[in-house]
């Protein structure tokens, strides 16, 4: 029995059609939008990975810079006491007037700095 095709039935299937295209349409876009989302949530995620590292790093030149100002500081100390060895020296040999006074201030800058 073959039912006789009539408009209404036209219509009918291009409705369903139509309403098929569109939920896959929308699906479509749903999942377009949901690998949007998924995709900014990974450069977050890279972001925050890079952020480590930067700060690993960060610390690694601060641990590496105390360690050099620490040497430096040594460094100095040992010419600061060399220095005024060599004053004292000159001061011995009776060496007056810009060496007692470079000694006074080497003292007092030494005393100061501790």
């Amino acid at each position: 029995m073959d039912a006789p095709v009539t408009l209404e039935s036209i219509l009918t299937i291009l409705g369903v059609i139509v309403a098929i295209v569109a939920g896959l349409t929308a699906i479509g876009m749903l999942i377009k939008w949901i690998n949007g989302a998924h995709d900014k949530m990974e450069q977050w995620d890279n972001y925050a990975e890079k952020l480590d590292a930067l700060d690993k790093k960060i610390q690694d030149q601060q641990t590496d810079l105390d360690a050099k100002l620490q040497q430096m500081r040594a460094e100095q100390g040992i010419m600061m006491s060399s220095m005024l060895a060599v004053l004292d020296g000159l001061t011995q040999l009776k060496c007056n007037g810009p060496v007692t006074e470079a000694k006074k201030e080497l003292i007092k800058y030494l005393a100061e700095s501790k």
